[in-house]
């Protein structure tokens, strides 16, 4: 879309009408908080997928789903978890799901678990 920050906001400001520019701010914020996150993300999760200029996010290299939904995750399952000091950096730690900590069906950060190592976090990726 764009080399830089400016010239990506100047393509934006040409596309997006004036009453929906702080909608559009705040959707484009949390769909990279989410859904477009810096490692794969899960695929079919991603609205615009087809619009995506950056395909190594989106080809069928390893299939992982999205860890908000409790019912996707199994104990032994293999994930990708954010532990909590690393939750501005979004880094990712690798695993297996020892135990399932939310009891809630669903968590929009991610169910908390605890892997095999002992580490804790909210999954953001289940591979399969």
């Amino acid at each position: 879309m764009g080399k830089n920050v400016d010239l990506v906001e100047h393509k934006l400001l040409e596309v997006v009408p004036a009453e929906f520019k702080v909608d559009v701010h705040h959707g484009l914020i949390l769909h990279g908080r989410y859904t477009c996150i810096a490692s794969k993300l899960g695929r079919g999760s991603c609205l615009i997928e087809d619009l995506c200029e950056f395909k190594s996010k989106t080809e069928d290299e390893e299939i992982t789903v999205e860890g908000t939904k409790r019912a996707n995750i199994k104990m032994g399952a293999h994930v990708s978890i954010v532990l909590k000091q690393d939750q501005r950096t979004g880094n990712l730690t690798e695993g297996v799901v020892e135990k399932i900590l939310t009891n809630s069906p669903n968590h929009p950060h991610g169910i908390k678990v605890r892997l095999d190592s002992g580490d804790v976090g909210r999954v953001k990726q289940i591979h399969q």
